[in-house]
C-alpha cells in the first residue's frame, strides 16, 4: 500500500479541531444536509462572502486574465496547422513546432464569449479535511472565485462533477443565479462512486467544448492521467489544474498508533506514527508525489496552482491568476 492514499485518518491529530468547525465523515454528512443540519446556511453565506470578495478583484486580476489567453487583439483562437507559404510569423505556435519537425500556426476566428468549464472532483477522498476546510469545501470556495468572476463578463459558465465517473454535468450558462446553483451542487451533490478517473471527466469537458474553451480541473489527483490524452487538451484549450492539498497528506503527526483507511477503496492500515522513520519517508514521498503531478501537467503544455484546506482558498486563486499576468 502507498502512503499517499493513506489520508483518512479515524484519528486526524493531537490537537483538537476549531470549535467553530465540525468534522463530518462519508457517512454522516449527508444526514446533516437531509435532516436540515447541514451547512447550507454557512454555504450560503460563505457564497455572499465570495461574491463580494471576487466583485472587488476580478476586474484588476481574474476577468482581464482568463480573457487574455484567446481574446488577443479582437480574435478567438481555434487550433492549430502546418505553417504555409504566406501565414504571418507573429501566429507561429513555437510550442506545437518544438514538438515534431514541421512548423504550426495559430488559427483564429471572430471574438466570441468564452467558455469556462468547471471539472469537479467529488470523489471520497475529498470529503476529508484535518484543519480549516474540508477539500471540497475549498474547491468550492476557489471555484465560486472564478464562477463570478465570469459570470461579471457575461461568460458562460458550466460544471463537471465527476468520482470514477460522470456523475453530474450543468449545462453552460452566465447568470450569477447559475454561479449559486454550481456552488450548492459542488457541496451538497451526492455521489454514486467513491473513485477517481480523471480521464473520463477530461474526455466529457473536450466534448463540451465546442471552440476552445477555458478547462479548470479542481482535484487531489488521487488518480492516473492519461499524458497524451492532457497534450490534447491544453493544445486546444486554456487548461488550468488547481491541486487541492491538505496539511495532514504531507506530514504525518506524532500520535502513535492509529488505523487508516483509503476512502475510496477500503483498504485499511495500521501504522506506527511515532516511528520517526516512518514519518519521514511519509512526507518525502507525498511531496516527491504531488510535485510530480504538478510537473506532468507542466509538461503537457497546462498551468496548474495549489490551494490548501488550511487556508484562504480565493486567495490561493488571486494570487495565481496575479503571478500568471506578470508572465
Amino acid at each position: 500500500m502507498q502512503f499517499k492514499f493513506l489520508d483518512w485518518f479515524k484519528k486526524l491529530s493531537a490537537d483538537p479541531a476549531p470549535k467553530s468547525k465540525s468534522v463530518h465523515t462519508w457517512e454522516d454528512f449527508y444526514d446533516l444536509r437531509e435532516s436540515g443540519r447541514a451547512p447550507l446556511s454557512k454555504i450560503a453565506k460563505s457564497v455572499k462572502q465570495l461574491e463580494i470578495i471576487a466583485k472587488r478583484k476580478a476586474e484588476s486580476i481574474l476577468a482581464g486574465q482568463y480573457k487574455s489567453r484567446f481574446r488577443g487583439q479582437g480574435m478567438q483562437f481555434v487550433d492549430t496547422r502546418v505553417y504555409q507559404y504566406g501565414d504571418d510569423v507573429r501566429h507561429i505556435d513555437w510550442r506545437s513546432s518544438a514538438r515534431s519537425q514541421q512548423t504550426y500556426v495559430k488559427t483564429f476566428e471572430e471574438e466570441r464569449e468564452l467558455n469556462i468549464i468547471l471539472v469537479v472532483d467529488i470523489s471520497a477522498s475529498n470529503y476529508f479535511g484535518s484543519q480549516g476546510y474540508t477539500k471540497r469545501e475549498a474547491i468550492a470556495n476557489a471555484v465560486a472565485s472564478i464562477a463570478f468572476s465570469a459570470a461579471s463578463n457575461r461568460d458562460q459558465v458550466s460544471l463537471v462533477l465527476f468520482t470514477d465517473r460522470i456523475e453530474k454535468v450543468v449545462p453552460a450558462k452566465k447568470s450569477k443565479k447559475h454561479v449559486f446553483r454550481l456552488i450548492e451542487e459542488i457541496l451538497a451533490f451526492r455521489p454514486v462512486s467513491k473513485g477517481t478517473n480523471i480521464d473520463v471527466a477530461l474526455k466529457t469537458a473536450n466534448s463540451l467544448a465546442k471552440h476552445s474553451s477555458i478547462i479548470v480541473l479542481a482535484s487531489d489527483f488521487m488518480g492516473r492521467m492519461n499524458t497524451n490524452f492532457l497534450r490534447q487538451i491544453t493544445r486546444k484549450h486554456d487548461f488550468i489544474a488547481m491541486h487541492i492539498i491538505d496539511p495532514r497528506e504531507l506530514a504525518l503527526p506524532n500520535i502513535g498508533i492509529v488505523q487508516v483507511q483509503d476512502p475510496e477503496t477500503g483498504e485499511e492500515a495500521i501504522i506506527d506514527t511515532s516511528s520517526t522513520k516512518l514519518r519521514k519517508q511519509f512526507s518525502a514521498e507525498q511531496t516527491r508525489w504531488h510535485n510530480s503531478v504538478d510537473q506532468l501537467i507542466i509538461r503537457s503544455g497546462g498551468d496548474f496552482f495549489r490551494i490548501h484546506t488550511h487556508k484562504d482558498p480565493s486567495r490561493d486563486v488571486f494570487e495565481f491568476f496575479a503571478k500568471r499576468k506578470r508572465r
